[in-house]
């Protein structure tokens, strides 16, 4: 993922190209099978929580969109886990982005399950 990660930072990459494919290839995997879009939506929310924003797409945002109920509320409770377990001491500037990064995630989420409710 650091690899991907770093690679689609940057579209003057000489392997852009070949990542943007790739992440294509896991975005219709994760499409066909939730268990698989669960396990990359938490992989993200846990330890890449700043890839969309660092390979400006919207590769979190794509994923969360086509859960279901349960792996939304696995999410979101995930979330909460995170956002509650951030700090310690030295850490309070990385900390205060990533909450606003969880708490960007949590508005998606909620505004998924709104949109579901209607």
């Amino acid at each position: 993922m650091w690899c991907l990660t770093s690679i689609l930072s940057s579209k003057t990459n000489y392997l852009y190209q070949f990542a943007r494919n790739t992440l294509d290839v896991i975005l219709e995997a994760a499409k066909k099978d939730m268990a698989t879009r669960s396990a990359l939506v938490l992989e993200f929310q846990s330890r890449w929580w700043t890839f969309d924003r660092s390979t400006k797409t919207k590769t979190i945002e794509t994923l969360v969109c086509g859960m279901d109920a349960p792996s939304t509320c696995v999410c979101v409770e995930r979330l909460q886990d995170i956002f509650l377990r951030c700090g310690g001491e030295g850490h309070e500037a990385k900390c205060s982005k990533r909450r606003v990064t969880l708490l960007d995630q949590l508005g998606l989420l909620c505004k998924k399950v709104q949109s579901h409710g209607d």
